[in-house]
């Protein structure tokens, strides 16, 4: 089962910059079972339910091996 946020051009919506997943990433993640595994997903989730809290809790974006991550400080 394809990742519902891979794109028929290959574009991954998920991603905050709507990036292309490499080869590796696609094998990986994109066209397997286990694309809850993908970091830009991951990351596209916890920006979604930061978003979420509004104002309630002060987040801080870090970055981790090249993906923007939402934390709560």
């Amino acid at each position: 089962m394809e990742c519902m946020y891979l794109e028929k051009n290959g574009i991954c919506t998920a991603s905050l910059s709507k990036m292309i997943p490499s080869v590796l990433e696609r094998l990986a993640y994109c066209d397997t079972e286990e694309h809850y595994r993908c970091p830009i997903l991951i990351a596209h989730t916890l920006a979604r339910r930061a978003q979420g809290r509004g104002s309630a809790g002060r987040n801080a974006v870090q970055q981790v091996d090249g993906f923007k991550c939402f934390t709560k400080s």
